[in-house]
C-alpha cells in the first residue's frame, strides 16, 4: 500500500525556482518529483551525515590522497568507516544491524560519494556485491576492507573478496547471522538515540 502523502507550499526566491525547473528538465524529471527526491534525499541521507560530521569528497581529491598514503593506511581507513560512520548510519537509519541493512548502507555509500556502481545479485551459494568504480586499487583496498569489517565485525560473517584497480567482487556466503553486539563502539556518544533522533 502506498503512503500517504500531503501537499504543502513553499515560498522561495524566484531565480531558486528557476534553477531547480532547469535541472529537473535536464534530468527529464516532473519538477515535483525532482523536489521530492532533494527533500528524500536530505530526509534519509544527509541529515545523518551531518548528524555525525561526515562529509563527502570528489573522486579526484580521493585519488589524490590515496597516492600519499600506504596500503595498511588505506585498511585502516577502512575499517574505520566501517565502525565509526556505518554502525552509526545503520543504526540511526534502519535500527539494528542486520545482512540486509549493511547491504543498503554499501549501496548507498558507493552512490553518495560518487565512487560508482554498485549491484547486489543473490545466488543459492550467497550474496554477491559489485562495485565497479575508476578510482584505483587503494580505493578497492578501503572499500573491501570496510565491507569486510562490517561483515565479519557485526555479524562474524567472513567474505571472499576478489579486486583489481577498478573493481570489486564481493561473496557473502549463506550462514546464519550471529549478531555480535559487544562489537558496537563504547565510546560513541549516541545522542540520536537519547534524544530520541529515531522514531
Amino acid at each position: 500500500m502506498d503512503e500517504l502523502t500531503d501537499t504543502i507550499t513553499i515560498r522561495m526566491k524566484k531565480a531558486q525556482l528557476e534553477e531547480l525547473k532547469k535541472m529537473s528538465g535536464l534530468k527529464n524529471l516532473p519538477l515535483n518529483t525532482f523536489v521530492n527526491q532533494l527533500f528524500s534525499n536530505y530526509l534519509e541521507v544527509d541529515r545523518i551525515y551531518d548528524k555525525f560530521n561526515w562529509i563527502k569528497i570528489s573522486k579526484t581529491t580521493l585519488q589524490l590522497a590515496m597516492t600519499k598514503i600506504s596500503l595498511k593506511e588505506v585498511e585502516q581507513i577502512g575499517k574505520h568507516v566501517a565502525t565509526e560512520f556505518a554502525v552509526d548510519f545503520i543504526l540511526t537509519k534502519w535500527g539494528e544491524i542486520s545482512e540486509k541493512n549493511i547491504i543498503n548502507f554499501i549501496k548507498i555509500y558507493v552512490k553518495e560519494n560518487s565512487y560508482g556502481h554498485c549491484k547486489i545479485f543473490y545466488g543459492s551459494d550467497g550474496t554477491i556485491i559489485t562495485i565497479q568504480h575508476k578510482i584505483g586499487k587503494k580505493a578497492s583496498r578501503m572499500i573491501s576492507s570496510m565491507v569486510q569489517e562490517l561483515f565479519k565485525g557485526q555479524l562474524d560473517k567472513e567474505s571472499t573478496i576478489v579486486l583489481d584497480r577498478n573493481s570489486i567482487s564481493i561473496l557473502i556466503p549463506n550462514h546464519p547471522n550471529v549478531r555480535i553486539s559487544n562489537n558496537v563502539p563504547k565510546n560513541i556518544q549516541y545522542t540520536w538515540y537519547k534524544s530520541g533522533f529515531v522514531r
